[in-house]
Order: structure tokens, then sequence, then C-alpha cells
């Protein structure tokens, strides 16, 4: 006879994917935000969260699928926006670098 009763287990994994989803959803807002720093601090979090469900065997139930997918739509796009915030973060440097070199070249040209 089938069990559709959730397990402390199941309950468990259940109540940690929430909490990883909810900390993704947080950290997708504060990314588009640019508060980076923000993102840091809920990834910690995450992360510590993704350690216990590690614990526990690592994985989300078959019962759970719709929030396994949420939590990996959300993860993905957590990723594109820190990918696109690194693209732009190396464009600044770039231009940065330029700047020091044609201020590096007028310096040494004007000592004369």
């Amino acid at each position: 006879m089938a069990c559709d009763v959730p397990t402390n287990a199941e309950q468990d994994i259940n109540n940690l994917a929430v909490s990883l989803r909810h900390l993704l959803e947080e950290q997708r807002t504060a990314g588009r935000e640019g508060d980076f720093a923000r993102v840091v601090r809920l990834g910690e979090l995450a992360d510590a969260v993704v350690a216990r469900i590690v614990r526990q065997g690592g994985e989300v139930p078959a019962t759970l699928e719709s929030l396994r997918r949420d939590l990996k739509g959300a993860y993905d796009e957590l990723v594109l926006i820190l990918r696109a915030e690194q693209v732009d973060v190396q464009g600044r440097l770039r231009q940065l670098r330029r700047v020091k070199r044609t201020l590096g070249v007028y310096k040494t040209d004007h000592r004369s």
C-alpha cells in the first residue's frame, strides 16, 4: 500500500527546498538591483541550506518535481545576472586600464 503522507525526512527536505527557493529569489532581486554585497550574504545562507539538504540525502523527492524545476530556474537566472555583471565589471576594468595608460603617457610626455 502506497503512503501519500510525507515522512519527516521528506518534510524536512521540502522545508529546506522551499527555504532555498526563497533565498534564490531574494538573490535574484538583489542582483537585479545591483546589491551584490547582499547577493553574497544570501549566497552564504543558501550554501548552508544546500549543505543541510546534502546531509539529508541530497535529493528533493520526485513528488516535489515542480519545486525542483523552480530551484533550477531561479539558480539559472541568478547565474545569468551574475555573468552579466561580471562582463560589465570586466569592461569597466578595461576602460580604467586604458585611462591609466593614457595618463601615464601624458605624464611622461609633459615632464621634459
